[in-house]
């Protein structure tokens, strides 16, 4: 199965950093994609996360 890709817009400030990131090579990203998949899978982790809460908090409310 081939995997579709979108290309995006970044301010320079944010594809400099993340260029100095990968430089750096510490943390272990190869590219700009790499890291910017990387922090969009956690950035989705966390906002289902807190969604999942509210959900939790708002069935949890209507049983009071």
């Amino acid at each position: 199965m081939n995997k579709s890709y979108t290309n995006i817009k970044l301010p320079d400030e944010l594809t400099k950093e993340i260029d100095s990131l990968i430089e750096d090579r510490t943390l272990g990203y190869r590219s700009r994609g790499e890291f910017v998949a990387e922090a969009t899978r956690r950035l989705l982790m966390e906002v289902n996360m807190l969604f999942e809460r509210q959900e939790a908090k708002r069935a949890d409310s209507k049983i009071k």
